[in-house]
């Protein structure tokens, strides 16, 4: 996976999610910039070396999701009723 597949990714389930940059930067407690940056790619090379060494191993993203269990990372969706109740 290359780091702009994954700021592809990014992009795509955010906007799935019916989240902003702003909304995800928040969240995270980021700049906007950030997560427009990674989106484009940007910064997301060590993100990318990691996911092939999982991959070698035999390891799929599916299964370190699943690892997951923050509730910000499981419910993105959530994150904009928070944001916005605010």
């Amino acid at each position: 996976m290359t780091e702009l597949d994954l700021g592809r990714l990014l992009r795509e389930k955010r906007s799935a999610a019916r989240l902003t940059q702003q909304d995800v930067a928040q969240v995270l407690g980021l700049h906007p910039n950030t997560v427009a940056r990674w989106e484009g790619g940007g910064g997301l090379e060590t993100v990318a070396k990691f996911f092939d060494a999982l991959d070698a191993c035999g390891v799929t993203v599916k299964v370190v999701s699943e690892l997951s269990d923050a509730p910000s990372l499981r419910d993105l969706a959530g994150v904009r009723r928070r944001l916005h109740a605010s």
